[in-house]
């Protein structure tokens, strides 16, 4: 069936997937994403139970319009990725340090403004969008303010080949929304 020869190669081909940084980040990531998704299921099932059928329309056009407004800070990931890493690629840890810290600085502050505008303005949205209790717009005023910088943050992780940063990131949003 094989021979010495072929059997030699595929043991070298584990040998190199074994010790490969690629395959580990991959399975790091692949495992929180994991997680992450059943965490999610496991918010929903809750929230499902908790706030009752005719409630939980709202909470679903809520939590879209949230997602929709994301949509931002999903695409600045992406850019905040690349950047960082182009530093990384030059090994410019100073270059990193400096940029990371300018988008946790970007991010917070934009994340503060949005989310104090969406309690400032929650009673007039809940009215608008015949939501009887503001605080469900002040709730997802303060979860887009968060999102904005996790979303942000996860770029740079991302980036700088922080792969255990990113998932340990990804399961705490999940859990964060379980608990």
């Amino acid at each position: 069936l094989f021979r010495s020869a072929d059997m030699t190669k595929i043991l070298a081909f584990i040998e190199r997937v074994r010790i490969s940084e690629l395959v580990r980040h991959g399975v790091l990531v692949f495992v929180s994403l994991t997680g992450a998704n059943v965490l999610n299921y496991a918010f929903y099932a809750v929230i499902g139970r908790m706030v009752g059928v005719e409630n939980y329309g709202a909470f679903s056009s809520v939590i879209a319009a949230v997602i929709i407004c994301m949509t931002p800070a999903i695409i600045g990931q992406t850019v905040v990725a690349k950047l960082a890493a182009d530093f990384r690629a030059v090994a410019d840890g100073d270059g990193l340090r400096g940029f990371a810290d300018a988008v946790t600085s970007f991010s917070v502050a934009l994340g503060a403004a949005l989310g104090l505008c969406g309690i400032v303005l929650a009673r007039p949205l809940a009215a608008f969008l015949q939501i009887s209790d503001a605080s469900i717009i002040a709730i997802a005023a303060l979860s887009l303010a968060a999102g904005i910088v996790i979303w942000l943050q996860r770029g740079v992780f991302q980036g700088a080949g922080a792969f255990g940063s990113f998932g340990i990131s990804n399961l705490l949003e999940s859990f964060g929304k379980v608990a």
